[in-house]
Formats: C-alpha cells, sequence, structure tokens
C-alpha cells in the first residue's frame, strides 16, 4: 500500500506538470502559426497548426485554420520569401530549445524521484521538440556517433574499433568487408524508406535522405499534403556498389527480368515495387542524387496513385517520367525543400528542346 501512495504521489505531479507544458506547447505553436500566415509561409504554418493538434487535438483555431488553409504549393520562393523563413527558423529553433529544456529538466526531476518511467518519458517528449537536444540524450544515456545517438555501451564499442553485425562486435575493417557483400549490406530505415546497401554506410544514409526530400517535396506538391505519416509497409531501395551485384539480385529475385543497360543507373521494379541503384556512369549529365531522387519519386507516386496495367502502355505516359524529371531538382535551402530550380540540368535541357 505505501509503494503504491508513494507511486501515485510521482505520478501526480508529473502529469499536472506534463498537462501544464502540453498547454505551452500548444500556445507557442499557435503564436508561430500566427506569425508564419502574416508572412504568407503557407506550408510553415500548416506545420505549426498540425502541431498545435498533436498537443491539444481539439484545438478550435487550429482546426480551423487547417480547414481554411490554402494549398501548401511552392509556386515561387525568392530571396524575401528565404528571409521570411529563415526568421520563422530563429522563432522556431527558440521555442523548441526552450519547451524541450522544460521537458528535460522535469525528468531530471523524476529521474532524482525514482520514477525511472517518468522521466524516460520526460526525456522523450523533449526530442520529440528537438530531436538533437543533447541534455535529454545525455539522460538517456546516448552520446553522438557519426552522425547518430547510440548508447553508451555502444559509443564505448566504436571506441574501442568496433562494429556490430548480427548482433556480434567485431573490428570495423572486418564488418565493412562483409557489409560489402550484398548478403549483409548495411541496412537505414526513414519515415518512408527503407535503403539496402553494400557501398557504405554513408552511402545508405545520403540515399535515404535524398528519396525522404523527394517524398516530401511530392506529397506537398502534387498531393497538397504537409508531413506525410509514416507508413508501416516502408519503400524498399536497393543500392548496390557494382552491376555484378547488381545483375546477381535481377537473376535471383526477378528471374524473367533483364538487367537494363549499363547505361541506366536506376530503376523502379514494378513486381517489387522497389528502387534498384547501380553505379553512376562516367560522363553522365545527372548526379547520383538526380537518380535517387528520379527513381524514388516514381515508389512515392506508385503508392500515393495507385495505377492498374502498364502505364507504359497509357496515352498520359510523359506524366509519369516528366513527374520524376521535375523532381530531380529537388533541393533543401536552410531546412526547406524546394522544387523547380530553373538551372537543375533536367529542366535547363527541357527549356532548349522545347525551344527547338
Amino acid at each position: 500500500m505505501k509503494r503504491f501512495l508513494l507511486l501515485l504521489s510521482l505520478a501526480i505531479p508529473a502529469a499536472g506538470e506534463e498537462a501544464d507544458l502540453r498547454r505551452a506547447a500548444a500556445e507557442g505553436r499557435t503564436a508561430l502559426a500566427r506569425a508564419c500566415e502574416r508572412d504568407g509561409l503557407v506550408e510553415e504554418a500548416i506545420r505549426e497548426w498540425q502541431g498545435v493538434l498533436r498537443e491539444d487535438p481539439e484545438n478550435k483555431p487550429a482546426l480551423e485554420a487547417l480547414a481554411a488553409a490554402k494549398k501548401p504549393w511552392v509556386l515561387t520562393w525568392g530571396e524575401t520569401e528565404q528571409a521570411r523563413h529563415k526568421e520563422h527558423l530563429a522563432r522556431e529553433r527558440a521555442f523548441t530549445s526552450d519547451l524541450a529544456a522544460r521537458w528535460v529538466a522535469s525528468g531530471d526531476e523524476q529521474s532524482r524521484a525514482g520514477n525511472r518511467d517518468g522521466a524516460w518519458m520526460a526525456y522523450q517528449r523533449a526530442l520529440q521538440v528537438d530531436p538533437d537536444c543533447r541534455a535529454a540524450h545525455a539522460g538517456l544515456g546516448e552520446v553522438r556517433i557519426e552522425g547518430a545517438w547510440v548508447s553508451e555501451e555502444e559509443a564505448s564499442k566504436h571506441e574501442k574499433g568496433l562494429l556490430e553485425i548480427k548482433g556480434e562486435w567485431l573490428p570495423a575493417a572486418d564488418v565493412r568487408k562483409r557489409r560489402s557483400t550484398w548478403d549483409e549490406a548495411w541496412e537505414v530505415d526513414g519515415p518512408h524508406f527503407h535503403v539496402r546497401s553494400n557501398r557504405s554506410l554513408a552511402s545508405a544514409r545520403e540515399v535515404l535522405a535524398r528519396a525522404e526530400e523527394a517524398h516530401a517535396a511530392f506529397w506537398r506538391e502534387i498531393m497538397g499534403v504537409v508531413d506525410p505519416p509514416p507508413v508501416k509497409k516502408k519503400m524498399p531501395v536497393l543500392d548496390f556498389a557494382s552491376w555484378e551485384d547488381l545483375d546477381d539480385h535481377v537473376l535471383l529475385v526477378h528471374e524473367s527480368e533483364k538487367t537494363p543497360s549499363r547505361s541506366v543507373p536506376g530503376f523502379f521494379s514494378w513486381s517489387d515495387g522497389a528502387v534498384h541503384l547501380g553505379p553512376l556512369p562516367k560522363g553522365s549529365a545527372l548526379t547520383r542524387d538526380d537518380i535517387v531522387r528520379h527513381e524514388c519519386v516514381h515508389q512515392s507516386i506508385s503508392r500515393a496513385i495507385p495505377l492498374k496495367g502498364w502505364i507504359t502502355t497509357r496515352a498520359g505516359f510523359w506524366a509519369w517520367e516528366g513527374l520524376a524529371s521535375y523532381f530531380e531538382s529537388v533541393e533543401t535551402r536552410n531546412g526547406k525543400i524546394l522544387a523547380g530550380n530553373p538551372d537543375h540540368i533536367r529542366l535547363s535541357l527541357a527549356r532548349q528542346e522545347f525551344a527547338a
């Protein structure tokens, strides 16, 4: 009985403090959303109103604002818009830093009181607000290694020159050699994509970043959706270090399908819904990032707009390739994902060919 009363006494202040922090989060996001609306930042305003609803699902101003919001399409983006965007980022960083610090303080207090579960939840809430909050990661016993937050135990393994593979910690050189074979390739996950690569872990992460950016741009510009929710079944992206690795995969998995020409460094397969990436040919006008974005947008389209039959037989086939080509131009500027830069090679060539 005493133990129950102790737990209850720990939980009651924590619950009250959580309610206060959630209220403060909703109020702060509301202020940010209204500032974005004044500055004409449609996408940013929608994202902030969505943040309000995460804290307060019945928030009437947020529901009304989202119902009346314009489409988040980015039709023009000049220096004025970029300056306003940077000002918004500064305001948002100040807000999220303060809110994350308050969640960390709550976690620290609950940790001192012996409420480990409450502390863990508070630190997680801090990371939801600020994914790189060092104090929250420290509270969880995590440190940053090679761009990723890992446990202190895992960090100590890295410091000793060890890497993990199939539950074993082995010398890094041995692990990298094994990961260079397709059967034991590196694997990384994002909200929408699962990337497998036998090039390197860095390559897998780069591919994942480009895929997620292109996916976000497609959903905003074509579907009118800001921040599409995570999916249970992630889209596979296979990043092969050599044509021989890709040939072996096609023969084993696709049997009747032929490996594309060596001049085609990537393709989307309808049979398994996977993007396949091979080496970039020498002298290619397109970059590797362009190829990743092109093929992953094919994936995004196929998920967002289910098609029946072979798209190549349809009169509107140009749209299928045209959209993928257009979204090769995706770029990120101070956290803002943009598409349609007229100086991008594909769009520049399109202008020239259209004029001719």
